[in-house]
């Protein structure tokens, strides 16, 4: 409904169809998460897709960004009026900035989301890693303690021991992901990338304690967040802005879209049509 009324209906129902069928592939894959070997086939779909982006990312700051950036400034006029720019307008400031950038993005065009789905992808690579050591670690053990049949005994004394090269690959991937988060230069990813290791550390180190009393334990971070969340909103009604410029920019995006919901609470300005309704 909100799709059908807004401004600029095109670009609404192209943005409605692009969400849908991202809540669609979650739903999907929520559906994978309760059986534990479908559960550890969505992990490792998602630790490669973070290898293969990774990669891109690399070659990205290796060799596109530099040639991107050399021939936009040995065409800069040029490449300005083909995006329909003009030259010193704050526009073009914008567009030369962006095209100057040669921080990975992966297949993304912003670095900022492209970060974020790294640490989700980076980490889940890193679980996998574990979970594979852990594996390899068991196999061995029981190869050790005579608890395998006696043929098997022999093949492991002989081979190389299949889930200790996965959990090998699986820790190449995890580091090559997440080696690629400075290169996005995206300060709010480097920050959560931080956060969520010393959050993997203590699951490592105190597993079983908080295991036992997992509730309160994400009761606690739930609330450590709303607190955080009331402190930031507090300190941007006093100031109209928030520590860092890009935080800043961020609180008016908040702000502006406050008075968006305000002027049409029930459906909203339409996907798709927040550039022009922020304009105003």
């Amino acid at each position: 409904a909100s799709a059908m009324t807004a401004s600029n209906r095109r670009a609404a129902m192209g943005s409605w169809i692009e969400q849908l069928s991202l809540m669609s592939a979650a739903f999907l894959a929520i559906q994978l998460c309760p059986d534990r070997r479908r559960f550890i086939m969505l992990v490792v779909v998602l630790a490669a897709v973070g290898a293969t982006v990774a990669a891109k990312s690399y070659w990205r700051v290796a060799v596109e960004g530099p040639r991107d950036v050399a021939d936009f400034e040995a065409h800069r006029l040029e490449r300005l009026a083909q995006l329909g720019r003009d030259a010193d307008t704050p526009e073009a400031q914008i567009v030369e900035a962006r095209l100057r950038d040669w921080s990975a993005k992966g297949f993304y065009g912003l670095a900022n989301p492209f970060g974020s789905m790294l640490i989700v992808l980076g980490f889940v690579a890193a679980g996998l890693a574990i979970d594979k050591f852990r594996a390899a670690a068991a196999a061995r053990g029981l190869a050790k303690a005579g608890k395998e049949p006696p043929a098997r005994q022999g093949a492991l004394s002989r081979e190389v021991e299949p889930t200790g090269v996965a959990a090998v690959v699986a820790a190449l991937a995890a580091i090559g992901i997440l080696a690629v988060i400075p290169l996005t230069r995206s300060e709010g990813a480097m920050i959560g990338a931080a956060v969520a290791a010393a959050a993997l550390l203590a699951v490592l180190i105190w597993g079983k304690a908080l295991a036992k009393r997992w509730r309160a334990w994400a009761a606690g971070v739930v609330a450590a967040l709303a607190l955080a969340l009331a402190a930031m909103v507090i300190y941007g009604i006093t100031r109209d802005s928030l520590p860092t410029k890009t935080m800043t920019v961020r609180w008016y995006y908040w702000t502006a879209s406050a008075k968006m919901i305000a002027d049409r609470p029930l459906l909203g300005v339409g996907p798709g049509n927040f550039a022009n309704a922020y304009l105003k």
